[in-house]
């Protein structure tokens, strides 16, 4: 989905320009669409990671997780989460990462988190990132 609102935002910019209002509308929403789904990916970090910042055994009781305040995370969750969570959202922080308008600090946070999951996991870090997330700026089919 943030790769289509990309998308998106990249063949408004080449479009003969319609009228004015209708085109900020347009990339304006976009733009809101792009940062409510990076807000979300942000906010999934602590339920992937909790409070984990180097690897070891998958479930140690000093990692902790978010819960309601009436329900803890399960041994399950725990295990899985600590196991699997830095792999289900490494990518979706790479690919945030790399939008455009970020609120002010955004893109520092994720980066960090994108460290830690390469420090827990063991990842190393490529010398030049040759997987950019993000596509190229030109509208598929379109002109530019």
């Amino acid at each position: 989905m943030l790769i289509i609102q990309y998308l998106k935002l990249q063949c408004l910019g080449m479009l003969n320009p319609p009228p004015l209002s209708a085109l900020a509308y347009k990339i304006v929403t976009s733009i809101n669409k792009v940062q409510e789904l990076i807000d979300d990916i942000c906010g999934s970090v602590p339920f992937n990671l909790g409070t984990k910042t180097f690897g070891g055994p998958t479930d140690r009781s000093e990692v902790q997780y978010p819960d309601d305040g009436i329900h803890k995370p399960s041994s399950d969750y725990r295990t899985s989460a600590a196991g699997l969570g830095g792999w289900f959202i490494l990518e979706p922080l790479k690919t945030a990462s790399k939008a455009i308008a970020l609120r002010e600090g955004q893109k520092d946070w994720m980066l960090k988190q994108i460290e830690r999951i390469q420090r827990i996991y063991h990842i190393k870090k490529p010398i030049n990132d040759p997987t950019s997330a993000m596509p190229s700026p030109q509208c598929p089919g379109g002109r530019g």
